[in-house]
């Protein structure tokens, strides 16, 4: 066995970068060369690492760390790490600008630098002595004093990152990692008591309450599970220790006198609260609505860790509300913003509100079940390669010029509700590529006025399948709904979507044919949204056929007849001069044909593709085309329910017009 992380509630706060957030919990100091004092419970960031360092002159000019008495240092710096340099003196650095160690030049104690990251070696103008600190970008960490005495006189110490780390050495001084727990942000309801851990293994640096409620402990050695009897007598004295069997509790000291603020002790990013042993799945996070973090380096910028029996949430909250935040606390507005073109990925079962992203790379959905609520993303575009999205009220501003969303293999994507204008910006040409296989886009209550006139909604490429619905969208005046449909794997459906005030708008588009509504050529007391009679017409292209025919969308009616025959009839007219065969155009109906099961019973007009029986003559007045048609199927329905018409038309570029109001008779 091995100790477990049982903490479920996590806060993360950048604040603006200088003073507010983790940046407002105070620096380690020398004190002026006199070493600071420190008392249990204090807490306490690293300053950064700042030293006197050297830097050549000219192309990639060389950084080498030095201590006090001017000697090579190791500075513990890696590809990517940021730096600030000040006191630069002629050398052509920008005094405070952050900074990127890359590859080129990188020892243990040296370095070249570029302005960008993973960007080309910077040339300075001159040589000299500067100061150079370290921001220990995405290391960002607190730590509790556990042991009060006198810090170190000189260097600030090499802190250790790892979750409730003690740290080695600092004068007499003891200090213990706690970044973004709940006890030292104020927030003492999600304080683990000791309760929760008994007969258990927590990790080291764990801070827990009393069963009482009073006092905070951490957990500053742990060899095995704690002792699954009564609460221990506490040590109530701040900085000594109780011994509960495998666990050793040092006392932080009373709640009260403690008096952690809200916010105190946060994660500067909200990925180091979903690092490992830190975030996990199950939990919360908590981040400030002022949170603006900026600069992350590595390969990944926004990912989460949720499973499905333990789905995580992440929430932006207001930094003014008191904690434990609740849901009048919840306030849109935490940002994460990139220094360079870096992809935002999501894994995991989560849950996000009220965060904006922003990167010149792909936000990607890789994994898992993710929802994204009232959140705005400013990036290339939006790909999926695997598990579903749910986006609400979400505004997507992309660079790429030529589509939004693009999902990979057996994904599924749906886009609902909204602000007025849910993509801002320079709008792609198209909205959704599909160029991969079995992939599902779902658009409900959208508004897509932006794609008008010039612009598409689906670009089909050769190689992808699937399938895209519209569902009572805005859409611009003139936009085309699809491009590109060259087989027989997509299918693209508008329902009830419009530029103007309609209501009986359907479209449907396939490598096989095409369905709109049509206010013209309509059948005489024939279907009508109350007040506009509309047909469906139908328009297959040379590729339909009795293996691939256009399917139109089902029609139901509810039947109220049992063990007596119902002849249910569709209505149509083409420009054929006699009325079409059943191999051109026929229905399909499923009803419940048993009274011992709801198993639905199938019947078709179309038994054999050699079937060359004409559909019956019709005297129906329609407003165009030439020849009316009816297509009937008698059947015997032993269960009150609904009855499912499906229009089927095989013959190849040809025009229908059906009347999709059903006739029981």
């Amino acid at each position: 066995m091995a100790a477990v992380n049982y903490d479920n509630i996590w806060y993360a706060n950048y604040g603006n970068g200088t003073s507010t957030g983790y940046w407002s919990v105070s620096k380690w100091t020398n004190n002026s060369g006199s070493g600071m004092s420190a008392s249990v419970g204090q807490l306490v960031r690293q300053t950064g690492i700042s030293t006197t360092a050297t830097v050549t002159s000219g192309a990639g000019a060389l950084v080498t760390w030095k201590n006090n008495a001017g000697s090579a240092l190791v500075h513990n710096l890696t590809s990517g790490d940021a730096v600030v340099f000040t006191s630069v003196g002629a050398t052509g650095i920008t005094s405070g600008q952050v900074y990127y160690v890359i590859a080129s030049g990188l020892t243990t104690t040296a370095f070249e630098f570029s302005a960008t990251y993973n960007g080309t070696a910077f040339t300075t103008s001159g040589s000299g002595t500067i100061t150079a600190t370290a921001i220990h970008q995405g290391n960002e960490r607190v730590y509790v004093c556990t042991q009060a005495g006198t810090g170190a006189t000189s260097l600030e110490p090499i802190w250790t990152f790892t979750r409730g780390a003690i740290q080695p050495t600092d004068g007499t001084i003891k200090w213990q990692e706690c970044t973004g727990q709940p006890s030292v942000n104020g927030d003492s309801v999600n304080t683990l008591t000791w309760t929760n851990v008994k007969q258990l293994w927590p990790l080291l640096g764990t801070i827990i309450q009393n069963v009482a409620g009073t006092y905070y402990f951490i957990c500053t050695a742990s060899a095995s599970i704690a002792t699954s009897g009564t609460e221990p007598s506490w040590t109530l004295t701040a900085g000594a220790t109780t011994v509960d069997g495998g666990i050793t509790w040092t006392c932080l000291g009373s709640i009260s006198t403690l008096a952690y603020g809200a916010w105190a002790a946060p994660h500067a990013r909200w990925m180091g609260a979903a690092a490992t042993n830190w975030g996990q799945a199950g939990n919360t996070i908590f981040i400030a609505d002022n949170h603006a973090e900026v600069g992350n380096s590595g390969s990944v910028m926004f990912f989460a860790m949720g499973s499905a029996s333990l789905p995580c949430y992440v929430y932006s909250i207001d930094h003014t509300a008191s904690v434990p935040p609740t849901l009048s606390s919840i306030k849109a507005g935490a940002s994460i913003t990139a220094g360079h073109a870096l992809n935002a990925s999501v894994t995991g079962y989560t849950y996000f509100y009220g965060l904006s992203v922003v990167t010149t790379g792909t936000l990607q959905i890789s994994s898992g079940s993710t929802i994204v609520d009232t959140c705005t993303f400013s990036v290339n575009y939006m790909f999926m390669s695997g598990g579903s999205a749910k986006q609400i009220n979400t505004v997507i501003s992309c660079t790429s010029v030529s589509y939004v969303f693009s999902c990979g293999a057996a994904s599924n994507l749906l886009c609902e509700g909204g602000p007025a204008s849910p993509f801002s910006g320079t709008i792609p040409t198209a909205l959704v590529n599909v160029s991969s296989t079995g992939a599902n886009y779902f658009f409900e209550g959208l508004d897509l006025s932006s794609f008008g006139s010039g612009y598409t909604l689906v670009v089909a490429a050769t190689s992808g399948s699937g399938y895209v619905q519209f569902k009572n969208c805005k859409l611009g005046a003139a936009v085309t709904p699809v491009s590109g449909l060259s087989d027989n794997e997509i299918t693209v459906d508008l329902i009830n979507c419009d530029s103007a005030g309609t209501n009986y708008h359907q479209q449907r588009y396939m490598y096989s044919g095409s369905l709109v509504q049509n206010t013209s050529v309509v059948r005489t007391g024939g279907a009508t949204d109350g007040t506009t009679p509309i047909s469906w017409q139908i328009v297959t292209t040379s590729n339909s056929s009795f293996i691939n025919p256009f399917k139109c969308f089902p029609i139901a009616i509810w039947n109220t007849v049992t063990g007596s025959t119902v002849n249910v009839t569709i209505f149509g007219i083409w420009g054929g001069g006699s009325v079409p065969n059943k191999n051109q155009i026929w229905i399909e109906i499923d009803y419940l044909g048993s009274a011992a099961s709801p198993l639905s019973t199938v019947v078709t007009q179309l038994a054999n593709p050699l079937l060359l029986t004409a559909q019956a003559t019709d005297t129906s007045s329609w407003g165009g085309s030439t020849t009316p048609f009816a297509m009937t199927i008698a059947l015997t329905p032993q269960m009150l329910g609904l009855i499912n018409i499906t229009v089927m038309a095989a013959a190849p570029s040809t025009t229908f017009y059906i009347d999709p109001q059903v006739y029981l008779h």
